[in-house]
């Protein structure tokens, strides 16, 4: 990926937090990436340095301008209406709390409610309506993912939960808490089992028994073994029955 070690301590990972943040919102919600035109985890990489490595505030504010005006500008569109039987609503709160200008809060609010036709990373099934995350590169021979790679599936599977998942409100720990959480516990996972570790603690966030690893998880594998018990586990009146 090109990313440099990272320090995570406090600013890092308040930096980091933020990125991931916005970052998400460009990427499902800004019409420009909505083509699929860009590289948006290359440039996830290089923001990734020059977030961690700016001298202060405003050369952070510097470069997400740089980078809004890369995308071009967005006319704000007025919030449609919701039915009342919708019980969870997209959270935007947090471009609020960012520690930046309120010239970029403007610009990221703008994008709350843009509309295209089509989105080239999501679509909805045909009679289910449910979301298909698509056109993900998976990387599947990075066995050893670097700091970059590590901190792009944080921010990918964040992002998803985030803007599609309607349990994101039954999380135990509250979900911007966990992008910052399991920030430094990316940076730390330096092998493959650690890395493996942390994506399956971190799937397990959301609570939900339709989430899990897909893929070779080698670490996990050579850690736990690959055979299971000759028995199947069902559940019936509340008791697991064997």
């Amino acid at each position: 990926s090109g990313v440099k070690d990272i320090v995570a301590n406090n600013e890092t990972i308040e930096r980091l937090s933020d990125l991931g943040k916005i970052w998400g919102l460009l990427k499902y919600r800004h019409p420009k990436l909505s083509t699929g035109n860009n590289e948006w985890d290359a440039e996830l990489f290089k923001a990734i340095n020059t977030v961690v490595s700016a001298k202060d505030k405003i050369e952070l504010e510097q470069f997400y301008l740089k980078l809004l005006d890369s995308l071009g500008n967005v006319n704000p569109v007025e919030k449609p209406k919701i039915s009342d039987t919708i019980k969870l609503q997209g959270n935007y709160k947090w471009i609020n709390d960012l520690n930046v200008s309120s010239e970029i809060k403007n610009r990221l609010m703008a994008l709350r409610y843009s509309n295209f036709t089509e989105h080239y990373y999501y679509s909805l099934g045909e009679n289910s309506k449910n979301v298909i995350i698509k056109n993900e590169y998976p990387y599947a021979d990075l066995l050893h993912p670097d700091i970059g790679f590590r901190l792009l599936s944080l921010f990918r599977y964040w992002n998803i939960v985030q803007y599609f998942s309607p349990y994101r409100n039954l999380t135990d720990m509250d979900w911007n808490e966990v992008l910052r959480n399991y920030i430094p516990k990316m940076i730390k996972s330096t092998n493959r089992l650690q890395y493996e570790k942390t994506i399956a603690s971190m799937l397990s966030e959301i609570k939900d028994a339709h989430t899990r690893i897909n893929g070779y998880t080698i670490g996990l594998f050579q850690e736990l073994g690959q055979n299971c018990l000759p028995a199947q586990f069902m559940f019936a009146e509340n008791k697991p029955i064997i």
